[in-house]
């Protein structure tokens, strides 16, 4: 009997050891899966945050772009001073009410509007109508009357809505892409402040890889339009006001109508970044920003096509 609590009292000695020497591991352990597992909760949450930020924002540009209007600039950063009332109610609240566990104060949002972007397919996310399975059509319309834009169509366009040039004349349109190759016309068209029209067209050819010939597409529109002819001036009609009935209501003025102009290079980009404590030993010198920091930021930008009166009517 004393000779088997000898050999119990070293087997538990021994394994007392061996959990000593396999602790400090194990510890590096739990805490490096721990720590990983908050940074990608951050990177998954500013990713959602994103794309939330940025779908509020392309759907009502009116409030969330005011601050281009107000402040004068084309790039925002929540919170900041001067600070904008529309933006901050609008799209900087929807970005910081989609982080989850995340404080949406911890949180660097930076709303940016008509965001350059790369024409390459998969290069950024597009909501509406971005050509989506279409073929890009791209070009400048020269000859543009003064303060005027173009209005391109085609029998393929693939999009709903009315698809302009900027004041350069510069435009981009999206038209199907057939199971072989076929021509196609794309016709520019431009009213100036009397009422002349200017037209003129272009054939392209698209085929099934979504490859439009020639590319540019440049159109060149006439040095002279087609005018209205001036209608006789009607004599006025005297007209007796009506007497006002004591607490009538006047009829309220008609809203303006939205317009459904939608520009193909109208886009808002929102970038969210969140930095991610490291609080796990001795893990910092692999996932810290730099090996000696305590935080690892984790970033999320989403690149959406403006459509102003498409998806709310103009909100």
């Amino acid at each position: 009997m004393r000779a088997v609590r000898r050999r119990l009292r070293g087997g538990a000695g021994q394994a007392l050891v061996e959990l000593s020497l396999i602790a400090p591991a194990l510890v590096v352990l739990l805490g490096g899966a721990g720590q990983i597992g908050a940074i990608a909760y951050g990177g998954v949450t500013v990713g959602t945050a994103a794309r939330e930020g940025a779908r509020i924002a392309a759907e009502y540009p009116n409030r969330s772009l005011d601050f281009v209007n107000a402040l004068g600039t084309t790039s925002y950063t929540c919170g900041q001073n001067p600070s904008d009332s529309e933006t901050e109610t609008s799209v900087c609240d929807a970005v910081r009410s989609a982080s989850g566990l995340i404080s949406g104060s911890s949180l660097t949002i930076v709303v940016t509007a008509n965001h350059s972007v790369s024409r390459l397919p998969g290069d950024i996310v597009e909501a509406g109508n971005a050509c989506p399975g279409g073929a890009t059509a791209s070009g400048t319309v020269s000859n543009l009357p003064s303060g005027t834009v173009a209005i391109l169509a085609s029998p393929s366009k693939s999009t709903s809505g009315t698809v302009t040039s900027d004041s350069t004349g510069a435009y981009s349109i999206c038209l199907s892409t057939p199971s072989s190759s076929q021509q196609t016309t794309i016709t520019a068209t431009a009213v100036d402040a009397s009422g002349c029209t200017y037209n003129s067209s272009i054939t392209v050819t698209v085929d099934h890889s979504k490859a439009v010939t020639p590319t540019p597409a440049n159109i060149t529109l006439p040095t002279s339009g087609v005018c209205p002819t001036a209608a006789p001036t009607p004599t006025p009609a005297v007209v007796t006001p009506a007497p006002s009935t004591p607490g009538a209501v006047p009829t309220p003025a008609t809203a303006p109508a939205c317009s459904t102009v939608v520009s193909d290079s109208s886009y808002v980009s929102i970038a969210v970044s969140y930095r991610v404590p490291i609080f796990a030993p001795f893990v910092n010198r692999i996932l810290a920003d730099t090996p000696s920091g305590s935080v690892r930021t984790v970033t999320a930008t989403e690149t959406m096509q403006v459509e102003p009166c498409g998806i709310t009517q103009g909100g």
